[in-house]
Order: C-alpha cells, then sequence, then structure tokens
C-alpha cells in the first residue's frame, strides 16, 4: 500500500494553495517573522503538495 502524501505545511485560501510553517524561535530574528507564508502558485491539490515539498525544503535549509 502507497503512502498518502502529507499537507502538513499546506493551507487553501480563496481557492489558491500556500505554505505555511512556524518558525522556532532561534531564528525568529533572522527570518524576521514567526510565521513564513509563501503562495504555491496552484489550487490542484497533487501539484500543490509537491510543490510544498519543495518549499519545505528550501525552508527548513534556510531556518537552520
Amino acid at each position: 500500500m502507497s503512502e498518502v502524501p502529507s499537507n502538513d505545511y499546506l493551507i487553501q485560501r480563496n481557492g489558491a494553495g500556500y505554505f505555511r510553517r512556524r518558525v522556532p524561535a532561534s531564528a525568529q530574528n533572522g527570518v524576521g517573522q514567526a510565521v513564513v507564508k509563501q503562495s504555491i502558485n496552484t489550487s490542484n491539490l497533487k501539484t500543490a503538495r509537491d510543490r510544498q515539498d519543495q518549499v519545505n525544503t528550501t525552508w527548513g535549509k534556510r531556518l537552520k
């Protein structure tokens, strides 16, 4: 049985997909905010999940 992709950082507003992730307290000064939000430019759920993974990888590197 295949694993279902996660929507941990995916939200939908007005038909558009957005990436949303809390910034750890130790990184908030460098980022300048407590939560990062970024449009992933799609309303298609499968595409949004793929892009969520890409954006999460990018932000994960920046928040370390």
